[in-house]
């Protein structure tokens, strides 16, 4: 979905802030072979760790691939945390 045709979806998200991570890849060329690829990568990088901490090394868990995100998902997920961060400022703890 194109980007402004969700934003007339969705209703105004109030004020638009950069975003310091990157974008979340879209859903072109996502198969599933794909996805059956990312689940297998990321099944063994966690059989890795696992081993690691049985081995007494303290890793963190490994973290998990980014899915593809249509638009109209990413400008929810913006006006989401925007959301958020307006009701935390409200009560005076500082959004992340």
């Amino acid at each position: 979905m194109d980007v402004e045709l969700a934003k007339a979806r969705l209703p105004e998200i109030g004020s638009e802030e950069d975003q310091a991570e990157p974008l979340p890849p879209t859903p072109l060329g996502y198969s599933q072979s794909v996805y059956l690829q990312m689940a297998t990568l990321e099944a063994i990088r966690s059989l890795d760790v696992t081993l690691r901490r049985v081995n007494g090394n303290n890793t963190p868990p490994p973290r998990p691939l980014p899915r593809p995100v249509t638009a109209l998902q990413q400008l929810e997920r913006e006006r989401d945390q925007a959301y958020v961060n307006n009701i935390l400022a409200r009560l005076g703890v500082k959004g992340g």
